[in-house]
């Protein structure tokens, strides 16, 4: 299976993370209780992390989830119907909204 690029900024981010660490590939799939090579197609975006890698990773490399997953507040963000509702709503008449409150 090929890379997929939409990964590099989150492979980016955690090889530094180790890096700052002091850590190498195979401790970091170790803590996290999986053979290096199940880690480094996670890493090349062959297969997806889970939510409790990540948080576990997280953990161990001391960031934020979204420091080590950028693209995952943005989607989780887009996904949220909330959201989605108020992208769609109309922009509200600020005239009327003036004459209510000045009533």
């Amino acid at each position: 299976m090929a890379t997929n690029p939409k990964h590099r900024p989150q492979s980016i981010r955690i090889k530094m993370a180790l890096i700052e660490k002091g850590l190498v590939q195979r401790e970091a799939a170790a803590k996290l209780g999986m053979v290096v090579s199940s880690f480094n197609m996670k890493l090349r975006g062959e297969r997806p992390f889970t939510d409790e890698e990540k948080q576990e990773l997280a953990k161990i490399l001391e960031k934020p989830v979204g420091h080590l997953f950028p693209d995952e507040e943005k989607q989780d963000l887009n996904s949220c119907p909330d959201v989605e509702e108020g992208m769609n709503a109309p922009l509200p008449d600020f005239l009327t909204i003036k004459e209510q409150i000045t009533q």
